[in-house]
């Protein structure tokens, strides 16, 4: 087998919408859902389930800019339903309920036919429900916007064919229908479409989550607070085939969080290399460059400090923003404020954006937080080196500094300014970075980037026999106590209830895991190799120096951790200090640990 086989099936992204005006992780999904039709020959669908009417126009735009080759289908439930003939969409016994009492409102469809009727409350202008029609006016979908009503999908003589109470109910039918037979490989890249996949039943679909950005709020630790919608997802990790991260680093810090399962993966972007021109341009001396979304997650006020800052070493300095966002009439203010209308130009958004890089001196890279931007990669490709701020994360996984870029600290204005003003006055470093920045581009190429991928889907295949669903654990006879100054003892037995095959020493373990408050790191202990059995016996030592060297002298807080293939299980059981004279604990959890310790121990 070739390591780019990947199992058989149909590969489907589930997305809500695809937009021609695409950002980074629309690009990223189209990408992969490409590179694995053009380079291992799949089967390659990308769903979505907005209900825009102008999927003939966003294909054939996103088909001439070459984002659907290889004849990866762009497909949207509202489109497919309404193009339905009736062997397609059954037949209904009940007539489709008429609904009064309301306002109406129509909106057209891009071909002139009649395409949904939205129903209000008298002098409101939210929608309670929305049907939507076919091409003769027959209604094909309600679709509620409010509580109290079902979601129907509807025949051409308005009889309800099934109806739904949730939206999910609809998505999986649909998706179901969508490929009939053969396993299915579904990869979302929003976590608010999970959920949907969670509850699909039928064993044919593998169902898989990528993130495309940190999942803690700053400053980004693995134990810091959860981001707004990542709890849930993160609960439900047992329940997924994969959890896809585009770094190591973010896949480390989740297997902290919620233990290290089987099922999590790790698979960066990749880039396309760009046929350069021979010869190749010269870069323009004292030109940067962003190409960024003007949203405050990507700071390009700080790139403006950085330039202004610059341009006292360097007059010449200019900036060019390729982009657009909610935040440009702030910052085109303080462009102003800056001194900098001469030297500062945004371009709005530009298809061609990438191949202005190509004569820049470097790429800026202010943003707050990223997954593994393609920005950068793409700056890369043509040449030009990034200076960038080391967050979390990307940026310290793509740039080597000093051979292929320069990464400073986080919020380092006049770090950056330092380097852009090096770069401009040594025309030989920045040659040298420039040589770096496309060999390390060279590096995520496509076939390795399918090569990663078919492995991840070949190992959720394998694992889909041996997954488990954890019920309950339960710790008996657990005894933590001191027995010298030197050392703690640790003895309980687990027992861990639930579905799938008995816990052994290939894909299961449980350690005793002592996590220092003031930094984030973790010293894990094994307790026990699992050999077949459901209740454990644990047994464990904390040899005081040995954690004294690695932690240092700080709060500490200390957790069991049961690994049993796809599902985890966490309780935290002591909490005290490390110091100069030793270890005390106290048994039960902190009362006032770090930001995150009650969803640790969890």
């Amino acid at each position: 087998m070739s390591s780019l086989d990947l199992p058989a099936g149909t590969y489907v992204t589930l997305a809500r919408a695809v937009n021609l005006d695409k950002g980074g992780r629309t690009g990223a999904l189209l990408m992969r859902s490409r590179m694995l039709a053009t380079i291992a020959g799949a089967t390659s669908i990308v769903a979505t389930y907005d209900d825009g009417p102008d999927y003939p126009h966003r294909r054939a735009g996103l088909t001439e800019r070459g984002h659907l080759d290889g004849g990866v289908r762009l497909v949207n439930l509202f489109e497919d339903y309404r193009g339905r003939d009736r062997s397609a969409v059954g037949s209904g016994r009940s007539d489709l309920p008429r609904l009064s009492g309301y306002e109406t409102v129509t909106t057209d469809h891009p071909d002139g036919s009649l395409y949904a009727t939205h129903y209000r409350e008298p002098g409101s202008d939210a929608d309670v429900v929305v049907d939507y029609h076919r091409p003769d006016g027959s209604v094909f979908l309600r679709w509620p916007a409010t509580e109290g009503q079902r979601y129907c999908l509807v025949d051409h003589d308005e009889k309800v064919v099934k109806r739904w109470r949730h939206r999910a109910g609809l998505l999986r039918h649909w998706l179901a229908e969508l490929v009939p037979s053969g396993d299915v490989f579904v990869v979302t890249d929003s976590r608010y479409s999970m959920p949907t996949l969670l509850g699909i039943e039928d064993p044919r679909f593998h169902v898989l989550e990528l993130f495309h950005n940190p999942h803690t709020k700053a400053p980004h630790r693995w134990d810091s607070e959860l981001r707004n919608g990542y709890d849930d997802i993160l609960d439900r990790v047992a329940e997924m085939d994969g959890l896809v991260l585009l770094t190591a680093r973010q896949r480390a810090d989740v297997a902290r969080r919620f233990g290290d399962t089987e099922n999590l993966f790790n698979v960066a972007n990749p880039v396309v290399l760009p046929e350069l021109p021979d010869p190749l341009p010269e870069r323009e001396t004292a030109r940067f460059v962003m190409v960024t979304r003007l949203e405050r997650q990507k700071r390009v006020a700080f790139a403006l400090r950085a330039v202004a800052r610059a341009r006292r070493d360097e007059p010449g300095i200019r900036l060019d923003v390729y982009g657009d966002g909610s935040m440009r009439p702030f910052l085109e203010k303080r462009v102003r404020e800056l001194d900098l209308t001469e030297t500062v130009t945004f371009h709005g958004y530009d298809p061609a954006a990438r191949d202005r890089v190509q004569t820049a001196t470097a790429y800026l890279m202010t943003s707050n937080f990223e997954g593994y931007p393609l920005a950068t990669l793409e700056a890369m490709s043509r040449g030009c080196p990034v200076i960038s701020f080391d967050i979390t994360y990307g940026p310290r996984e793509q740039i080597t500094d000093g051979v292929d870029g320069f990464l400073v600290d986080d919020e380092d204005v006049e770090a950056v300014a330092e380097r852009m003003v090096r770069l401009v006055r040594d025309p030989s470093l920045a040659a040298k970075l420039s040589d770096g920045a496309y060999q390390k581009a060279a590096a995520h190429d496509p076939e390795s980037f399918v090569r990663e991928w078919a492995q991840v889907f070949r190992t959720v295949k394998a694992q889909k026999a041996r997954r488990t669903r954890l019920g309950a654990a339960r710790l008996r006879r657990a005894r933590l106590r001191r027995e010298d100054a030197g050392t703690w003892s640790y003895r309980a037995r687990l027992t861990l209830a639930g579905s799938g095959p008995a816990p052994t020493a290939d894909g299961s373990s449980v350690t005793l895991d002592v996590f220092g408050h003031d930094d984030g790191q973790v010293v894990s202990i094994p307790l026990v190799e699992p050999d077949g059995r459901r209740t454990l016996r644990l047994r464990g030592r904390l040899a005081v120096d040995e954690l004294a060297a690695q932690l240092g002298t700080q709060p500490v807080t200390v957790r069991v951790t049961a690994v049993w293939h796809n599902s985890s299980w966490r309780s935290v059981i002591a909490h005290g200090r490390l110091t100069d004279a030793g270890l005390e604990l106290v048994e039960g959890e902190p009362p006032d640990g770090p930001e995150g310790a009650a969803a640790v121990g969890s």
